[in-house]
Parts: C-alpha cells; structure tokens; sequence
C-alpha cells in the first residue's frame, strides 16, 4: 500500500509538471500569434494552432455546460447540476499555480459582495490533493466552495483534469461565466481583475433579465 500511494503522488506530480509547462507554453503562443481580442471574445483564439488532442469537444460560450461530479473537501460528491437556478463563476486553479494565487483575495471579496444577490462562486482545484488544497485554503482564508478531486481516485487521468480540458485546458486559472440556465457565457484565460469580473457579472445579470 505504501508503494502505490507513492506512485500515485508522482503520477500527480508528473501530471502537475506537464499542465505547468502546457500553461507557460499557451502563454506565449497566445502572445507571439495572437493580437489582442476584446474581452467577452471566444476562447477559440486562444487555443488555435496549439496541439490539443482534447480540443474537440470543448465546451464553447452559448452552449450549456455539461453535468459533472466531483468531491467537496469533505469527500462528498457533489453535482453541477446542483447550483442550476443561479448565475456561477466557476475558477479551475492549483496551489502551485502563481496568478492563480495572486487573483483568489479578489474572487473571495466579490464572492462576498454579491454572493446575498444569488451569485454562486466556486473554486475547482486541477489535480491536487485534498490534504494539500485544504492546508493552502486555511492558510489563505478562503471561504468559497471548492471542489476537486473524489478521495481514492487513482486512474492516469484526474476528473479534474478532464473537466478542465473539456473548457480549453490551455492555461491556469481559467474563469468561467454561466447564467442561471447552465448556458456558459464567456471564458477568461488567465489573472483577472475587477473590471473583467464586473463586466461578466453584469453581463450574467442581464442574461436573467433577458430570460
């Protein structure tokens, strides 16, 4: 039991080394071949003309989000579908990860500006875990749901994972908006800040009102 626990730490290891260099990688193609786009584009530009064998089925703004399960910090499962009725900002990040970091102080001050107008946020860490993800959220006193991994999954390829290359899985922290609908309404790739999540929140308002 201790020699597979042990692989199982290096294969997350080795997965984390790959998705580090697959972020900085994304980093600068988006730069050396792509001009700036508006925010509030597609993800499409981000991602073209980088090898992602994963690429064809990823979710794209005005399409519904697929269900999914993955586990709270206590080991509950817990479902996507679950927070329908709500407008959801969802944040794939890891602990390793440094704008990832840099960008969670403002998530948690928006969460709590607006989380009494309906607004759900949620945190997915990319495989890491548990016992890792709960020391860094203690330590930074984050209080907004985060899920991650189920507790004993040991396959080659985390759910995480998975979900993460489902939107893209070109860099972290990836954003996303969905309305209350389920309906993905934008991505951003990379840090964000005030202005970019006020301008999606508006933005996921608006698509209530809309109806």
């Amino acid at each position: 039991m201790v020699i597979e626990a042990r692989r199982r730490v290096v294969r997350r290891r080795l997965r984390g080394a790959l998705l580090a260099s697959s972020c900085a990688l994304a980093v600068m193609a988006a730069v050396a071949n792509v001009e700036a786009q508006p925010f509030g584009g597609p993800l499409s530009p981000l991602t073209a003309g980088l090898p992602s064998p994963t690429r064809v089925n990823v979710v794209q703004p005005g399409s519904k989000v697929p269900d999914f399960t993955l586990a709270d910090l206590d080991g509950n499962p817990r479902r996507f579908s679950s927070l329908a009725g709500h407008p959801v900002i969802v944040n794939f990040w890891a602990t390793w990860c440094t704008p990832c970091r840099a960008e969670m102080p403002l998530l948690q001050s928006f969460y709590e500006e607006h989380k009494d107008d309906g607004l759900l946020l949620l945190g997915i860490d990319v495989d890491e875990p548990v016992a890792l993800v709960q020391r860094f959220l203690d330590a930074t006193r984050i209080t907004y749901p985060v899920w991650l991994d189920p507790l004993g999954t040991d396959s080659p390829s985390s759910a995480s994972m998975d979900l993460f290359r489902t939107f893209g899985g070109i860099g972290l922290p990836t954003t996303l908006f969905v309305d209350e609908r389920g309906i993905l309404r934008n991505t951003h790739v990379g840090e964000i800040d005030r202005k970019a999540l006020e301008e999606q929140y508006r933005e996921l308002r608006k698509a209530k009102a809309d109806g």
